[in-house]
């Protein structure tokens, strides 16, 4: 399911309004007898294997089109789940044994973990909002350096609901096999977090905070 919303994606902007085409005066018979090409190698990857079948490996391209794939794979994922708090997608795009190496105490192992850890965080933070400051891919993993925002406005991980404004960084690494995250490994500034919800100190030297 998550190789199909890749594909998706890829193919509407290989194929769409802004695609090249051949202009009427230079066409020759043969631009007739086969459909346009993609313009980069990682579309025309994805381009041969529609259409003559086959892995990405039986066309030497299996890195270049599964980094494209998995990147549209997790910008989808943090615009629908992280931003939206849609948790459908998660049962779509994350395999059924998924490991999260960073995950925090008490939660459930595999992808029900992963829908926990969101539910959680969306209740505590409704208008939370990560934004994808850089997304890089080499084989089969996708890092991104993010940036998160919100409001606390409920419970999160024993802490009372405090109206704070918060705003944290972090680095996420997914690893992904045949269109579905199997594993990740992140790393948030979690004390940051803590002491901008003031339940702990600044660091020595740091601003005192601004009092509400």
């Amino acid at each position: 399911m998550g190789r199909e919303v890749a594909a998706q994606l890829l193919h509407q902007s290989a194929h769409g309004p802004g695609a090249e085409r051949p202009s009427e005066r230079s066409r020759t018979p043969s631009d007739f007898d086969a459909p346009p090409v993609p313009r980069d190698l990682g579309r025309a990857a994805l381009y041969s294997r529609r259409t003559l079948g086959g892995s990405p490996k039986d066309f030497g391209e299996e890195d270049t089109m599964g980094e494209e794939e998995n990147k549209a794979i997790v910008r989808m994922f943090y615009d629908e789940v992280l931003n939206r708090g849609n948790l459908d997608v998660v049962d779509k795009v994350t395999a059924e044994n998924y490991v999260d190496h960073t995950a925090p105490p008490g939660m459930a192992p595999g992808r029900e973990g992963e829908k926990q850890w969101f539910a959680m965080l969306h209740a505590a933070f409704p208008d939370g909002q990560t934004t994808i400051e850089d997304i890089i891919a080499e084989g089969d993993k996708v890092v991104v350096r993010g940036t998160m925002t919100g409001t606390h406005s409920a419970e999160f991980m024993g802490i009372p609901a405090t109206g704070k404004q918060v705003k944290i960084s972090g680095i996420d690494v997914t690893r992904f096999h045949e269109g579905q995250s199997v594993e990740h490994w992140g790393q948030w500034d979690v004390a940051g977090l803590m002491q901008q919800l003031g339940v702990m100190p600044p660091p020595p030297g740091a601003p005192a905070p601004e009092s509400e």
